[in-house]
């Protein structure tokens, strides 16, 4: 026999012993089925000589503890003889295998398939919509790089109880169909690129346990969730929701882990959550909640609690003694008052760092136990030193220049810059001192990991050996870091930040597949949303350092690193998310300031400002009353019933500032909406008065024509022609109609007003208003009186209407010279001209 077949023979020797002892077999059609997936998915360790359903070490992989699974197993066998058997493929799992094909179209000719998971792979693609005729229970293609929306297709599994596709590359909007997916238990949405709302469909979804749609780009508010009473996890973060937080939550009875954060819209008020009872983890964090801590949080059993950067306000209520037992309790960032109970030094981890706690000993320092206290009294928030830090920041003399090396020991650079160590290995409620004039503070600890936190971080082994060393460690952080320099010279100051990342891999699998994202803010103003190293770098490894100029005028200055929910959390492994920085550098930008006295430093920049503001001051009113003067003559010549509002006009639109009419607020403070009475102002006589204090309205007139049928006769005459578009005039006229309804509600959204203008959405039929005040004969009043305007004719305009009873009078410059189709000379000469006529009506 040759050497070749007794090589074969002994390849079978297992296969043909199953054969003559009774086995478990494959049909041989879902044999070739695996095959062909074998080739699609890159799967190349797969043996055929082996029976698939041999569960031979070919087959399925001994359980390592290392994440990594390879089995395939068999089920549903039908006897073919009184010995064999003839199975089917019920599930696939190939976790962290590197797979770099693509996902298989075929999964249906598995007809008894349950299982599909390749949990952590390099597979890219779009998901096929072939899989919508399959029986599964269970699809994971968690942390790999598929792409493309999700098929409608898949609403049609109606066994599926689990769907696992986050961390991915998928997009588009969430297909209603998913609503049918009845049975479905858990859905995993994270760290994808889906946009759109979250369609109505999914209130159907009351088998749900388990729901995460984190690290999106969702529009709309959170949907109503009433109906998921089996829901025991929901994780929306850096979704791109909108609040408040729907009423139903408090139907949700089961939730035991619920985490929420980072929502757009308005302010709103805790929700409520007294018959959740059954809660360990609550994080509601950034969502603009305002009022006071509920009093029924103090009577749970939460391990972890996070209400940090709110609006809380109030003190800390006694009943929260019932938290003691508490692992985490974030506070931060909101403006709670009174003092620090007593029982929080003998709890877990606290952060109550950026408050209005009352401090009565001004030497309490910012860590005491377990609880970190910077930033946590009233003067925090003003300019000056932070209150816990003043016995350390007497300032004897002060600084030009800060280097830190974070995470890292001292490291002097090439250019003679000495950069601080930074190697304390931080936690989740820390404060530390890290020099003679800065220090830095870390709210929260990394989430769903049973490993050691990453608060400081080293360059692993693969990183090229000539790595710069100022960037081969960096601290990182779960939620907040902040560094707070202090004794530094007031001025200008050129802010250095060194990132570069090295915590993920570059090597073509899964590892390199994480992605993260955080805020920076430099003196409490956002400087960079949404900074991702990597991207800026170009690439895992690379460096990339961003300059800002800072202003100290208090001699602090404070850099904040902030995570807002967006990211992957779980790649290359668990809690490898948030801000990550390596270095910072600080180089005063004014050469005054070196060997300049604190003292002296505040007295020259104080009377530099006084000076400064007072010719400001003095110019601005003069050119001021020059400008306000020609405003108001021009204004008044061409007597458009618009010019300056009285603070007495103001308070009475706006009810007096009532809160109710506060819209939002800017750089200059509140907005007001008013109410004039009169893993507008129109290019047309906007008013039409009479000596009797009668008159009629530009807009009535628009309502009567409308009713009338004639919209067109608004359009001005001159833009008539070839190139007019009529549709397009009319969609205009129709949706000022809707913008300018009395009725605020009825009025459309900007978004709506510009995708009526763009034509993607029709423009709605408007009611009746206030169009009953004219009749046939205003009507024609109006028109004569705007063609004698278009004419420009004053001698033409007093002959015709000198024999009528009732005098009527408009004041205004014409239409045509309001806004002219050519801007020359002119048209300027006339736009100062003014006419009168006078009209009667019977």
């Amino acid at each position: 026999m040759s050497l070749l077949r007794c090589f074969l023979l002994f390849l079978h020797i297992p296969w043909l012993a199953s054969l003559a002892f009774g086995a478990d077999t494959l049909s041989e059609d879902e044999v070739l089925a695996l095959r062909d997936m074998a080739k699609t998915l890159g799967k190349h360790d797969w043996n055929f000589a082996v029976d698939p359903c041999s569960e031979s070490y070919y087959w399925v992989t001994p359980e390592t503890g290392l994440g990594n699974e390879n089995p395939v197993t068999c089920d549903n066998c039908f006897p073919i003889n009184g010995t064999n058997r003839i199975c089917h493929v019920i599930s696939i799992v190939l976790k962290e295998q590197n797979l770099q094909g693509t996902l298989p179209r075929d999964l249906f000719r598995l007809p008894y398939l349950q299982q599909f998971d390749v949990t952590r792979n390099y597979l890219s693609g779009p998901i096929p919509k072939e899989w919508g005729s399959t029986k599964l229970v269970n699809i994971s293609l968690l942390g790999n790089r598929i792409t493309g929306p999700i098929p409608t297709e898949l609403g049609n599994i109606s066994t599926l109880q689990s769907l696992v596709l986050e961390f991915n590359q998928l997009s588009g909007s969430l297909p209603k169909e998913l609503g049918n997916l009845v049975q479905l238990q858990r859905l995993f949405l994270r760290s994808n690129n889906f946009t759109g709302k979250i369609p109505a469909t999914f209130a159907k979804l009351t088998a749900l346990r388990d729901f995460r749609i984190g690290d999106n780009q969702f529009s709309g508010r959170i949907p109503n969730i009433q109906n998921w009473t089996n829901l025991t996890r929901l994780v929306i973060q850096g979704s791109g929701l909108s609040g408040p937080i729907p009423s139903g939550i408090s139907f949700l009875t089961q939730l035991g882990d619920l985490r929420i954060s980072d929502l757009n819209g308005p302010d709103s008020t805790f929700p409520q959550l007294i018959n959740v009872t059954m809660l360990r983890i609550l994080i509601l964090r950034s969502c603009n909640i305002y009022g006071t801590l509920p009093e029924y949080l103090g009577t749970m059993t939460i391990g972890v609690l996070d209400l940090s950067f709110n609006k809380l306000r109030g003190s800390i209520p006694s009943s929260y003694i019932g938290l003691i037992k508490a692992d985490y309790i974030y506070l931060t960032g909101n403006f709670l008052s009174g003092s620090v109970p007593n029982w929080t030094q003998v709890s877990g981890a606290i952060d109550l760092s950026y408050n209005n706690f009352s401090i009565g000993n001004l030497d309490q320092e910012c860590q005491s136990g377990g609880v970190n206290l910077f930033a946590s009294s009233s003067p925090a928030n003003d300019s000056g030193t932070v209150s816990c830090l003043r016995r350390h920041a007497n300032c004897p003399t002060t600084y030009n220049s800060l280097h830190i090396n974070c995470g890292g020991k001292q490291v002097r650079t090439a250019n003679g810059d000495t950069y601080a160590a930074d190697t304390d290995s931080g936690g989740p409620a820390r404060f530390k001192m890290g020099g003679e004039n800065w220090a830095y503070s870390n709210t929260g600890h990394f989430m769903d990991n049973d490993r050691a936190n990453y608060y400081t971080w080293s360059i692993q082994s693969w990183f090229a050996t000539d790595f710069d060393e100022l960037y081969t460690n960096a601290r990182a952080s779960p939620n907040s870091l902040t560094y707070y320099g202090f004794c530094l010279a007031n001025g200008t100051y050129k802010v250095k930040l060194h990132f570069a990342e090295i915590m993920f891999d570059d090597d073509g699998t899964y590892n390199s597949l994480g992605r993260r994202i955080f805020d920076v803010y430099i003196q409490r103003k956002l400087e960079l949303k949404d900074f991702n190293i990597v991207e800026e770098a170009g690439g895992v490894g690379k460096v990339i350092t961003k300059n800002f100029t800072a202003v100290v005028t208090n001699n602090n200055l404070e850099i904040h690193f902030r995570w807002s929910g967006k990211g992957t959390t779980i790649i290359p492994f668990r809690s490898v998310y948030g801000p990550l920085i390596s270095a910072i550098s600080v180089e005063s930008d004014e050469n005054g300031n070196r060997n300049t006295s604190a003292g002296a430093q505040i007295g020259i920049v104080a009377a530099g400002v006084i000076i400064i503001i007072l010719a400001l001051a003095i110019i601005w009113g003069r050119d001021c009353r020059k400008q306000k003067s020609s405003l108001a003559r021009e204004l008044k010549q061409l007597d458009l019933q618009t010019g300056f509002f009285s603070l007495r006009q103001i308070k009475a639109a706006t009810n007096n500032f009532d809160i109710t009419n506060k819209i939002g607020e800017g750089g200059f403070g509140p907005v007001y909406k008013g109410n004039m009475s009169d893993e507008i102002v129109s290019g047309r006589v906007n008013i039409i008065h009479s000596p009797t204090d009668q008159c009629i309205y530009l807009l009535d007139w628009a309502h009567l024509l409308k009713e009338k049928g004639n919209l067109m006769e608004l359009v001005d005459e001159r833009i008539l022609g070839s190139d007019f578009n009529g549709e397009e005039a009319m969609v205009m006229i129709k949706v000022a109609l809707l913008c300018t309804n009395a009725t605020a509600t009825l009025r459309p959204t900007m978004s709506s007003v510009v995708s009526m203008l763009e034509g993607s959405i029709a423009v709605p039929d408007l009611d009746a208003d206030s169009s009953e005040v004219l009749d046939e004969k205003n009507l024609e009043a109006i028109r004569l009186y705007h063609q004698l305007m278009k004419e420009n004719k004053e001698s033409e305009i007093q002959e015709q209407l000198a024999s009528t009873d009732g005098a009527w009078s408009a004041s205004s410059s014409p239409a045509e010279d309001l806004y002219p189709l050519h801007l020359d000379s002119a048209n300027w000469d006339k736009r100062n001209k003014t006419i009168t006529a006078t009209f009667s009506f019977p």
